[in-house]
């Protein structure tokens, strides 16, 4: 289903989620620099500033600030700042911007980078057992590959990965303790401080409920660009009817039926008659115009989707009838040759007809082959006999 068709169904503030939807599934799958780096730098920007807000209020308050080293938080104050100042003015300047197809690598290294190595740093800082960090650093990484390449992010994630590995390196040899930020560990098993328990609460709620968001959004579109290239594989781009090849899949599923039930089909071989004069006469996009409107002549004057219409290449077409003998598909088939006939097309100001000749062939042993051999054997006898008209027994 359609954006298009889910805003129709969907009322109120459905439409407008919709339409936001179509606004970001592009930016998730095209991996274009700017519009990417503008979106990372705004989802990301709400976490750096509530850290931001909570070091000050440590700052300032020293009930809050005695769960810190004073001589790191001012450091690790001074390094937020910076980056949410980069940040911001990544997604204020390049928000006017943001459907510019220019790539641009040193923007994307530079965002990427920027957060990457900042969240790594609050993790390390206050220590992967004693804050909710880890999730927010998959979330990044979760966001950033939908946005960009991997290829576009290798450069950030290996300078980071040695950053990392370093820290880690460090707290093993004892170099750098382990949540150097705090003043003591925080999970002691006695309850968590009021302060600590609602900033960590907070952290952990948005995290998940953000970023589990992004992730069913990403496997949505997963499923929905699964759909459509199943579609694709199996439906003519441009009639909207089946291929040939899901055609004839349809074909043995019905013989198969036959089989069992013992019951009638009956097989129609169509071809527009003289097309390539159509196409020499009126240039191809009067031939498109033809194709398209011969198969939404086979989808209307059949009974789709019971009937199966599909179109076997060029201008020739093919339609399944089950439980139908040839004699009632005598009857479809003269429906669409005389349809067909009386519809006048109109292509720059130039008017003119077309005509289909079509051959039947009725099966009841489960053959399905040999029917469709007959049904175009019969359409060459309704071609070499003055085109225009139907072939059945």
């Amino acid at each position: 289903m359609s954006y298009r068709q889910l805003a129709v169904e969907a009322p109120g503030m459905k439409v407008r989620l919709w339409q936001h939807l179509q606004w970001l599934e592009p930016l998730l799958c095209a991996h274009k620099s700017v519009p990417g780096c503008v979106v990372l730098a705004l989802c990301m920007l709400p976490f750096l500033l509530l850290f931001w807000g909570m070091h000050a209020w440590a700052l300032m308050d020293p009930d809050a600030g005695r769960f810190y080293r004073s001589e790191w938080l001012w450091p690790v104050q001074m390094g937020l700042s910076a980056s949410i100042v980069l940040l911001a003015a990544i997604a204020l300047f390049f928000w006017p911007r943001y459907r510019s197809e220019q790539a641009r690598p040193l923007l994307v290294l530079v965002t990427t980078t920027t957060l990457f190595l900042t969240f790594s740093g609050l993790t390390m800082a206050y220590g992967h057992k004693d804050a909710p960090l880890a999730i927010v650093q998959l979330g990044l990484l979760l966001l950033a590959r939908g946005l960009f390449t991997t290829r576009q992010l290798l450069p950030a994630l290996l300078l980071t990965v040695m950053v990392v590995l370093a820290g880690e390196i460090m707290i093993a040899t004892g170099r750098l303790d382990y949540a150097p930020l705090l003043s003591q560990p925080i999970h002691t098993g006695a309850p968590l401080a009021g302060w600590w328990d609602i900033w960590v609460r907070v952290i952990y709620n948005i995290a998940v409920l953000l970023f589990s968001g992004m992730l069913f959004f990403l496997f949505w579109i997963m499923d929905r660009r699964q759909g459509q290239l199943e579609t694709l594989a199996r439906m003519d781009t441009l009639t909207g009817l089946f291929n040939r090849s899901t055609f004839m899949s349809h074909l043995e599923e019905e013989c198969r039926k036959q089989i069992r039930t013992q019951r009638p089909a009956s097989v129609l071989m169509c071809d527009i008659d003289h097309f390539k004069k159509i196409n020499d006469g009126h240039g191809h996009a009067a031939g498109d115009a033809v194709l398209v409107h011969v198969g939404e002549l086979l989808r209307t004057a059949t009974r789709w989707p019971v009937d199966v219409p599909g179109r076997l290449g060029g201008e020739e077409f093919a339609v399944l009838l089950p439980e139908t003998d040839v004699a009632s598909a005598q009857v479809v088939a003269e429906r669409i040759a005389r349809q067909l006939r009386e519809h006048v097309f109109d292509i720059d100001g130039k008017q003119f007809a077309v005509t289909i000749s079509i051959g039947i062939a009725e099966t009841r042993d489960g053959n399905g082959e040999r029917a469709l051999r007959l049904a175009d054997e019969r359409l060459y006898q309704a071609k070499h006999g003055g085109r225009d008209r139907v072939v059945g027994d």
